[in-house]
């Protein structure tokens, strides 16, 4: 489907009513060139469009002119002009309908996009409360999982440094050992690939 397929002439119709009186209507165009499709959203389609947008502030019609063919079947076959005549002068109902639905369908991307953003914000806020809370030994075992091993590592050395006590300094070089032997396997494992 092309864009210029909106530029159907409208036509006056003339015909006789049940009483026999002459009338006329004007009728739109009804056969466009094949079907609108609307392509799922998704990140593909929303880089796309933020990649015709560009991050600088854009008009409207440049706007609708540039996303019309991201966002649908549409091929956008005429010059940027021209589909701003269409825009300030549309042709008939039926490009009016298409143009609505665009500013619909751009609208809760953008909406969604949001939602989306604010819902993972409120679920990290959630998630950072709920480990607040937690008694200070569980705190730390969830701060000790979120670290890579080699931080671990890290971790137990510098413990093992400052370390006074003899059996608790035995207990942390236990740690290490077994620690670094995880480590070796990994890197044995990652070579073998």
């Amino acid at each position: 489907m092309k864009i210029s397929d909106f530029n159907k002439d409208r036509e006056l119709q003339f015909y006789v009513d049940e009483s026999g009186k002459e009338q006329s209507k004007i009728v739109e165009p009804t056969a466009l060139e094949g079907k609108i499709k609307f392509h799922a959203l998704n990140k593909e389609i929303l880089n796309k469009v933020s990649a015709a947008i560009n991050r600088k502030a854009i008009e409207y019609d440049e706007l609708t002119y540039k996303v019309i063919p991201i966002i649908t079947n549409v091929e956008m076959d005429i010059s940027l002009q021209d589909f701003k005549a269409l825009l300030s002068l549309p042709p008939n109902n039926l490009f009016i309908n298409f143009i609505d639905q665009i500013n619909n369908e751009f609208i809760n991307l953008v909406q969604r996009v949001n939602k989306f953003k604010q819902d993972i914000s409120k679920v990290n806020d959630e998630i950072n409360k709920s480990i607040e809370s937690l008694p200070k030994e569980l705190k730390d075992k969830v701060e000790e999982a979120k670290l890579t091993d080699e931080e671990k590592l890290a971790k137990i050395e510098q413990l093992y440094s400052e370390e006074k006590d003899t059996k608790k300094k035995h207990d942390l070089l236990l740690e290490l050992a077994k620690l670094q032997s995880i480590l070796d396997r990994k890197k044995n494992n990652e070579g073998e690939m």
